[in-house]
């Protein structure tokens, strides 16, 4: 059985941090630790979770739980499936930030990029990539 390629979005890992109850995202991380689901990422897209998770927004929100922010971090460095864009020129979407994640979609041809962002959500599809919240990942194509 061929594992299921995913790209978290930003939001995606921000509504981790800050949900204080179990979520659709902590089944797709289980999911992940299990080795069940594969995690791609880019530098690009790990600095910009960095650059979230400082802003004092997020920081100072009351469910923010700085351990719990850095043993993922952490992890998921370690887990994720890291890939260096090589062309990320091209303007695809709304939002022009979320152009890294459709440029490494398309270069890895990930299956699914999870994402609680409108703009990619407006798309859906991208190349051979369903852009789709993890409720519906987890819903609809997680196969056991």
């Amino acid at each position: 059985m061929t594992r299921n390629t995913l790209i978290l979005d930003t939001s995606v890992i921000i509504s981790h941090f800050l949900n204080t109850k179990v979520s659709y995202v902590d089944n797709i991380i289980k999911l992940a630790i299990k080795k069940q689901v594969s995690l791609i990422c880019s530098s690009e897209i790990f600095q910009e979770l960095q650059n979230s998770i400082s802003d004092p927004r997020i920081k100072n929100h009351p469910s923010f739980k700085s351990k719990k922010v850095a043993q993922f971090m952490a992890w998921y460095k370690y887990n994720a499936q890291f890939f260096v864009v090589e062309d990320a020129s091209l303007v695809i979407s709304r939002d022009p930030n979320d152009d890294k994640f459709l440029h490494l979609a398309k270069q890895t041809e990930t299956q699914f990029i999870l994402s609680l962002d409108k703009d990619l959500l407006s798309i859906s599809n991208y190349y051979n990539t369903k852009i789709i919240k993890p409720q519906e990942f987890i819903q609809n194509y997680f196969k056991k």
